[in-house]
């Protein structure tokens, strides 16, 4: 099974140069993270390893991390900024994939001068990748996969879709739905009581021997991540920056040519929520309807296309499934026109259960009205 070892900020991330400095921050993996600004001070990370990644706490106008392995020359760099004034934390990084699971050191070289470069804690991926527990499947969303909007939360897509995969194969199945959280993003933010955010939650999963799916299911996230109906949102760019960041660590972590691994599009949403606030920080009056749809379908486009480059794992379609029904968000349990009734619920599943078998709807046609199945 795989393994990944969380290195934290209180002693085994070895930091060189006078320029870092120590803040205390409760949101930080380990009570605390370093920050430096000053041009190739830098921090060292040794062990066994496939790949390292880097959670970092960037801030507004980060500099960057040059990243270089067992001395050689520089092969990746680590930008943190993305234009928002926010604060992102809990975000995994690729400092360095496909290496050989034997001992290395990577060197994090603070790139720019004056801008801040911030890391939190690192984690090391070693060891085989996880492969198949039959009769497991995992959920990992927001406050949709917990069932919010169905009148009855037995009545969410994350049952729904384990009771028709059980039926389907026609042996039993244990639904594990308890990495789903309110309000959760692809990484967390920010803020009192502030989400982890899907991709520590898989990593701090695997660190604790508790992560054995044959079928994973990711998202559908979109709502809180490109929408202002979370206030920390960092619009489109940021929110496809860690998708590929969260699918390249389960491509590392997972076996995915024995856990079907599926990614599920954004979902729909009514206008009053999603398209009037999007890419404005929470402040919807700075954009129009026509705008704002552009930009929310162009992050479902965009999500299409990541998931197109981990040819192993399956695309749901559920935002060209709900076909832009109202009828499928209003009238719900909560009304808001963000979380499906029973009917889009129901839509959902169906949509992710025929992208676990091998149905999905071409990726091409992604946002086109009538380009998912939408219905019974």
């Amino acid at each position: 099974m795989a393994a990944v070892e969380l290195l934290e900020n209180n002693g085994a991330i070895v930091y060189t140069g006078a320029g870092w400095s120590n803040t205390v921050d409760a949101n930080a993996s380990s009570g605390s993270f370093q920050v430096d600004q000053t041009v190739n001070d830098y921090a060292t990370v040794t062990g066994a390893m496939r790949a390292c990644y880097v959670n970092m706490s960037p801030t507004l106008a980060d500099g960057y991390f040059n990243v270089s392995v067992d001395g050689g020359a520089v092969t990746n760099q680590l930008m943190g900024g993305h234009g928002k004034n926010l604060r992102q934390y809990k975000t995994l990084f690729p400092a360095q994939r496909n290496l050989d699971g034997n001992s290395h050191a990577v060197k994090l070289s603070v790139g720019v001068n004056a801008f801040n470069c911030t890391l939190d804690s690192v984690f090391l991926v070693t060891g085989n990748k996880i492969t198949l527990t039959t009769g497991n499947v995992f959920h990992i969303g927001d406050s949709i996969a917990l069932g919010q909007g169905a009148w009855n939360a037995q009545n969410g897509y994350a049952r729904q879709a384990c009771c028709q995969l059980q039926a389907i194969l026609g042996r039993p199945l244990t639904l594990t739905n308890s990495m789903s959280v309110t309000g959760q993003q692809l990484v967390g933010f920010s803020g009192a009581g502030a989400a982890k955010g899907c991709s520590l939650q898989i990593a701090q999963a695997i660190v604790a021997g508790t992560f054995n799916p044959e079928f994973l299911f990711i998202g559908p996230f979109g709502t809180n991540d490109l929408t202002g109906f979370n206030s920390f949102n960092g619009g489109v760019d940021l929110y496809l920056r860690n998708l590929y960041n969260l699918l390249c660590f389960v491509e590392d972590t997972i076996d995915t040519s024995s856990v079907t691994v599926v990614v599920s599009t954004p979902p729909f949403c009514g206008p009053t929520i999603t398209y009037s606030h999007m890419m404005a920080g929470g402040s919807p009056s700075t954009l129009n309807l026509t705008t704002g749809t552009r930009q929310y379908e162009s992050g479902v486009v965009g999500c299409a296309n990541i998931v197109r480059m981990f040819p192993r794992m399956k695309l749901a379609n559920v935002y060209g499934a709900m076909n832009r029904r109202i009828d499928l968000l209003y009238p719900s349990n909560t009304n808001d026109y963000a979380h499906p009734n029973d009917m889009g619920h129901a839509v959902i599943a169906n949509e992710l259960i025929s992208a676990a078998l091998g149905n999905s709807t071409e990726v091409g046609s992604v946002i086109n009205v009538g380009g998912g199945r939408g219905g019974f």
